[in-house]
Formats: C-alpha cells, structure tokens, sequence
C-alpha cells in the first residue's frame, strides 16, 4: 500500500493548478492572435477600400472633366463662328480656318459618328483653345493588355493638373494608371428622333446643317488599374444651342 503524505497531495494539487493554468495562457494567447490577426486584416481592407475610392473620385471627376470640355468646344465653336454656327458648332477644332470668318467648315474636321477621341489644348496668348484629336474607331480597352492603341489614351500628372501624355512615359509609374477617351455615339433631330448620318456637310447633307434643333449623344470614358480593372463612363447630350 502506497501512503501519501500531506506534503506529497500539496504538491500534486499545486501541479495540477499549474497545469491548468498553462492551458488557459495558450487558449488566451490563441484568442489574442486570432483577435490581431483580424484587425490588421480589418486595417489593410480598410486603407484599401479607402485607396480605391480615392482613384474612382480621380476617376469620375476625369469624366466630368471632359464633358465640361465637350461644351466648351461646343460654345467655341458657336462663337467664333456665329455667322455659320448651324455647320459649324461640331468642329473638332475652333481655331482651324480663322478667316474669313463667313467661309464654310465642311472642309475642316468635325465630330463623327461612332468614334473616339481625346481632348487636347492650344495656347494661344492669352487665351487656351480646347480641340479634339481623332484616336481611330478601336474604343479603349485595357482589359486585354495595355497596347499602344491604348497607350494614346494615357494621362499623365503635371503638379495637380491631369493631362492627355499619348503614351509618353513608363507603364511602371502610377500616372499610367488611368486611360480616358471621348466617345461620340451619334447625330440625332430633335424633331422627330431620326438619326442623322451626316458626310458632307457642305453638300446633300443640309439637315445636318440647318437651324433645327440637334442633339449629339457622347460618352466620356476613364478606365484604371487599381488591383484590377476599372472603368467609369458618364454619357451626356450636347446640342446645338447654347443653354
């Protein structure tokens, strides 16, 4: 027969208090980890949920940017060219064929049908005219790979000024990031809701050119790598009366 003493059952019982106690430090240590772990994940999906909203804002002020724009070619045009404004309010640049100011702009470029653009800038002291640069009818599209059809469509930064780089610069730098373009859809009376194919203005084409009342449907488009993919796409009307 085994006797144990007072000592021994003291010893035994302070034993099994420890042993105890270790398992609660290694539950609690575990808790505290998985308590961590969840808030830097919490933190990293907060900074960039926080990222990604930034770049939409750049992103969707780009759009708004350029239908401002869009307008004011389209006032310009109207004023620069008043005496022949119906044929004149879709030129894609106000300053070509400055005089005289009567001569008719079915031989300049203007807006077309189903195509895209970019919108650049020419200074002209002291003034800064805005114009449109036909891109070809393949819209932008980075979603396959970034291609030098694309690459015309890149902004860059300049201080705070954001601006139309035709591919100058690195694909590794963040400006590179996003891509906007101008997309114009198409010619429409208001009158009765046709759609007008307009080919020579100057020539059969006079419903393309006459005072009634004409609406042309564009959109602006950013598209942007952040993590994946993005595009926003605002869609406006313009027509041809200054309101």
């Amino acid at each position: 027969m085994m006797i144990f003493s007072n000592r021994n059952l003291t010893i035994i019982e302070r034993n099994k208090k420890t042993a105890f106690t270790m398992v609660e430090l290694v539950i609690v240590s575990i808790m505290i980890a998985t308590w961590l772990i969840w808030i830097v994940v919490s933190i990293n999906a907060g900074i960039g949920f926080a990222e990604r909203t930034k770049t939409n804002i750049i992103a969707v002020n780009m759009a708004r940017e350029w239908i401002e724009w869009v307008y004011n070619i389209r006032d310009t045009n109207r004023q620069r060219w008043w005496i022949k404004k119906e044929q004149c309010w879709l030129k894609i640049d106000p300053l070509t064929d400055e005089w005289p100011a009567n001569s008719g702009c079915w031989d300049d470029g203007w807006v077309g049908n189903d195509k895209n653009y970019v919108l650049l800038s020419k200074d002209t002291s002291p003034n800064k005219y805005l114009y449109l640069r036909y891109m070809g009818n393949t819209p932008l599209n980075i979603n396959n790979r970034i291609d030098i059809n694309d690459n015309l469509f890149a902004m860059c930064q300049n201080a705070w000024q954001w601006y139309n780089c035709n591919g100058v610069g690195s694909p590794d730098t963040k400006e590179w990031r996003f891509f906007r373009a101008i997309r114009w859809i198409w010619l429409y009376s208001k009158e009765d809701w046709n759609s007008l194919n307009c080919n020579n203005w100057g020539g059969p084409d006079i419903e393309c050119r006459d005072s009634s009342a004409k609406e042309y449907r564009f959109c602006s488009t950013v598209q942007y790598m952040a993590g994946w993919i993005w595009q926003v796409e605002l869609c406006w009307v313009i027509t041809n009366f200054l309101k």
